[in-house]
């Protein structure tokens, strides 16, 4: 399962956006998730997640983000700011490719959500995820460090 994992992660990354079908595939995982098997697999297929709004990346993938995100260590934290400040780099693949007129290889998929408003509501939740981290994690030099790099990038 690892190596299957590795290898899709290698296949978004080298197509440089995600597959809709492993997209789905994350939506149905996460509720059963344990946060713990294959983690740095699903956090670097989560960063190449493609949907169709801000409502269903919400309700789908952050809602479950953020409880784990809360109920676990400072690592985790850190490995979930970071997750979310690849999706939004990776965001801007997207608009890039959409901005030039450049086709999804993936028949009849779109990504017709709103750039502004999908790029706001995210960096605001992770802007969100950030400070909860801090104070729940006050001591904490790694989740201060990972903060500090999500506002330079």
């Amino acid at each position: 399962m690892e190596h299957l994992l590795d290898r899709l992660v290698a296949l978004e990354e080298y197509m440089q956006q995600g597959i809709p079908v492993v997209s789905r595939f994350l939506v149905d995982y996460l509720a059963l998730w344990d946060g713990l098997s294959f983690r740095q697999q699903v956090y670097n297929l989560l960063s190449w997640i493609t949907f169709y709004s801000f409502e269903e990346l919400h309700d789908c993938i952050l809602v479950h983000l953020q409880v784990l995100f809360v109920s676990s260590d400072e690592i985790v934290k850190c490995q979930i700011i970071s997750c979310l400040k690849r999706m939004i780099a990776n965001l801007f693949l997207v608009v890039h490719r959409r901005v030039n007129n450049i086709d999804s290889p993936f028949l009849q998929c779109t990504n017709n959500w709103d750039i502004t408003t999908t790029l706001e509501s995210l960096t605001e939740f992770v802007e969100q995820l950030v400070v909860l981290g801090l104070r729940l994690e006050r001591r904490s030099y790694l989740v201060l460090s990972e903060a500090l790099d999500f506002y330079e990038t």
